[in-house]
């Protein structure tokens, strides 16, 4: 059973989705989340779609609660539930704990495992340290999608037995339009350099700062190359200011506001250069999705992109914030086809080699079965119980990187 805390189509749904796809066939599944454009996903999969209410403490906090519980009863009955998984929300952990205690399949307690995606905002910190301790109490095993992140957690003090380090993962994309047909239909000159991003077009996204080092570039006569577009997929609450933004720069009839895609990767071959230019990230899908598409990555050194992207082999690493560097960063690559082609093979390489959605979901599998062998066992460790292990010495795994070896000390 698969709990989610939202069902727009972000990073965390399509994390969702990917294993959803990828064991349906080996498993029987089943996802528990609020109405949302993600819901019908998850439908159009085949399998049980039980609709909850969002959980929010300032807004129907005892109806949502009540409505868990009804759900989670209901999918228990009907699915035959042995494991629960619950993404991105300790609080829905916590809850489905409680509410599920009475359910002991064969006299044991359902195993429940926490994927952690990410905290962005001013209360990252805090965040970060309840979902820790949270974790600790109610969780059989908590997979984090970065190294970054499983440091953040193992400094935090979470319990090392626990710590699962996956890497994100995408299925093989494909594209139903070609380049020159998408740039047709979107109103592109085929000859045109265009520089994309995929975003909520919110402040941790850093899309304003791509804005101005844009504006920067496309002002720039010196690089040579004047047919330059930017095109910007998504939509959110900044996006009224981001508009006026590329007003104020000078650069409006070069910007392309396409609104919300729900299947956005479908407009990669258009592009010929992809930015991440977040604030704040976990392990974006977006950046994987670019490098699965064979398109040079531009991004920011925050969070686990450094994971993903390498420094001068498949992309350029920026500093967050930094819109000359990210300038200077656009004018290299615009002003070189060469340069882009071999980053993006480089990329694309990358990702058949540590980012396949196959591969995460079966990882993923895998934790599943160590936490259901535990419970069996009667050796697993309960929720709760420390090891006695110094968190300082675990060793988490990092799949998918022979060339640094099977175990990296983080």
């Amino acid at each position: 059973m698969y709990i989610l805390p939202f069902a727009g189509i972000g990073g965390t749904e399509r994390h969702v989705l990917a294993l959803v796809r990828n064991l349906k066939q080996r498993h029987r599944l089943c996802v528990l989340s609020p109405r949302g454009p993600g819901a019908d996903m998850f439908r159009s999969e085949g399998v049980g779609f039980y609709e909850i209410m969002a959980l929010e403490f300032d807004r129907n906090f005892f109806a949502a609660v009540a409505s868990l519980r009804s759900r989670l009863d209901q999918a228990i009955r009907e699915s035959g539930v042995s494991l629960i998984h619950v993404h991105a929300n300790i609080g829905l952990a916590l809850l489905s704990r409680l509410m599920t205690r009475r359910h002991r399949p064969a006299g044991h307690r359902l195993p429940l495992v926490f994927t952690a995606h990410g905290a962005h905002e001013a209360s990252a910190t805090l965040e970060y340290y309840i979902d820790c301790r949270l974790a600790n109490r109610v969780a059989d095993a908590v997979i984090c999608v970065s190294g970054a992140e499983a440091a953040r957690f193992r400094d935090l003090g979470i319990i090392p037995s626990k710590l699962h380090l996956i890497y994100n993962g995408i299925d093989e994309p494909r594209w139903n339009l070609s380049a020159g047909q998408l740039r047709s239909r979107y109103g592109i000159a085929r000859e045109a350099v265009v520089i994309g991003t995929v975003a909520r077009l919110e402040r941790v996204k850093g899309v304003d700062l791509l804005l101005r080092a844009f504006a920067e570039a496309a002002g720039d006569t010196v690089y040579g190359h004047r047919n330059i577009v930017l095109a910007i997929i998504g939509s959110g609450s900044e996006e009224c200011e981001l508009r006026a933004l590329a007003r104020a720069l000078g650069v409006a009839d070069r910007v392309l506001f396409m609104g919300m895609i729900p299947e956005a990767s479908a407009c990669l071959p258009m592009f010929d250069i992809f930015v991440v230019p977040s604030r704040h990230e976990a392990f974006p899908l977006a950046c994987l999705e670019a490098m699965a598409a064979g398109k040079a990555v531009i991004a920011t050194r925050v969070g686990g992109i450094p994971e993903a992207v390498v420094d001068g082999e498949t992309g350029i690493l920026v500093e967050s914030e930094d819109v000359p560097g990210l300038a200077r960063a656009l004018r290299g690559l615009v002003a070189d086809p060469d340069r882009r082609r071999a980053l993006g093979a480089a990329g694309r390489a990358r990702y058949e080699k540590m980012f396949r959605g196959s591969d995460m979901a079966a990882r993923t599998e895998g934790v599943y079965f160590h936490v259901l062998a535990g419970r069996d066992s009667g050796k697993g460790e309960p929720a709760g119980e420390r090891s006695g292990k110094d968190p300082g010495d675990r060793k988490i795994e990092l799949p998918g990187e022979p060339e640094i070896g099977r175990y990296v000390t983080t």
